[in-house]
């Protein structure tokens, strides 16, 4: 597929259904080309016709309207937590064909995560194939530090898994895919950041509309940027980083132990939030206690943002977290610190946004999409 291809898909996903001569001034390409490229893709199934619009074109005839097919191509994206994997497949549209979760294996080696990830390949394909569907590649977004013995673990789960399952594979860092994710959602072609906060401190970039991964894969790393060398022990086997002190579970025991009620019996992922969210509320209602709080943690959190500024001038940076509705709260107290930190010369925007769970899967779904979209046409 070449570029102006690319550009077609994208802006036929970001647009939606489109006239011949909407394709050719939102490409930027001549009119010959979008008719020529616009038959290519239908032929390869790619895109479809919708039929006549009502616009009409300069001589009076009705202009046909095309939009991004719905069952080719499809991809499997596999999201692995360290609890459980899920695992979707889905078109260019995010239209699920296939859901399913999965406890994941507990301190898995290598082989065991592959035989785990083709057992649930090979169950979502024979459904498919019951349906008359068939899938072109998977996408896997795979935690860093899953198997301890193969860090980074991407390229080695993808040509483990590509030789298990015969199909094209793309493995990566689970907060990259999430970051496809929100690409999509923004419909952003430039330069953005997201740090995810959950059990650690995730940070996905891109840099001119494409993800930044770095030389080694290993790009975003900031949750694992000490600060303290006597703090706490980090997952990665440091003391004092970012997110040894500001993470989901950190910040709810936190306040538990603030208001002075322990935290109730129950699954230990939704008491978490439950407890970030009831804090994050009662610091929009102004509650000392609660404020106080947060303004302690988010010193914990503004080198890793300003480390980030600093080496790579983007300015658009999200802070993404199960903080719940009131979340947003943070974000000023967090361009308090980073007014202090930063030269007032860079110019940058901090928001929050809620984490949506399924973004996970469909990003990993992305990672292998991926190569059919070429953002930069949406600058």
């Amino acid at each position: 597929m070449n570029e102006n291809e690319k550009r077609i898909i994208t802006v036929l996903n970001h647009r939606g259904a489109s006239t011949r001569k909407e394709i050719s001034a939102a490409c930027g390409i001549s009119w010959a080309a979008a008719v020529k490229l616009v038959n290519r893709l239908s032929a390869q199934g790619m895109i479809r016709c919708l039929g006549e619009g009502a616009q009409k074109t300069e001589n009076g005839k009705t202009s046909l309207i095309y939009d991004i097919a719905e069952l080719q191509p499809l991809a499997i994206g596999i999201d692995i937590e360290y609890g459980h994997t899920t695992i979707t497949a889905q078109n260019l549209k995010y239209r699920l064909y296939y859901s399913e979760i999965a406890a994941t294996p507990q301190n898995p080696t290598l082989e065991e995560v592959v035989a785990f990830l083709a057992g649930l390949v090979e169950r979502c394909r024979k459904d498919l194939a019951n349906r008359n569907l068939w899938v072109e590649g998977i996408g896997v977004g795979v935690p860093g530090l899953l198997i301890p013995s193969d860090w980074p673990p991407f390229d080695r789960v993808a040509d483990a898994l590509s030789q298990a399952c015969s199909l094209p594979v793309v493995a990566d860092n689970n907060i990259r895919a999430y970051t496809l994710y929100l690409q999509k959602q923004f419909g952003n072609g430039g330069s953005f950041a997201v740090f995810v906060i959950r059990k650690g401190i995730g940070t996905g970039i891109t840099l001119g509309g494409k993800l930044f991964r770095g030389y080694s894969g290993q790009a975003g790393e900031l949750g694992h940027l000490p600060i303290d060398p006597e703090g706490p022990r980090c997952r990665c086997g440091k003391r004092g980083c970012v997110e040894a002190y500001f993470n989901q579970r950190e910040i709810a025991r936190s306040w538990a132990e603030v208001t002075g009620v322990p935290q109730s019996s129950g699954q230990e992922e939704q008491e978490e939030r439950r407890l970030i969210e009831e804090l994050f509320s009662e610091a929009a209602d102004a509650n000392p206690r609660a404020l106080s709080l947060l303004k302690e943690k988010a010193v914990y959190l503004i080198p890793a943002i300003a480390g980030l500024l600093l080496s790579c001038d983007i300015e658009n940076i999200v802070i993404s977290g199960h903080f719940g509705p009131q979340g947003e709260v943070l974000i000023p107290i967090l361009n308090e610190g980073m007014a202090r930190t930063v030269s007032s010369r860079f110019h940058y925007s901090l928001s929050y946004r809620r984490i949506e769970d399924e973004g996970f899967a469909i990003g990993a779904a992305m990672l292998f999409l991926n190569k059919y979209y070429d953002y930069t046409v949406l600058n």
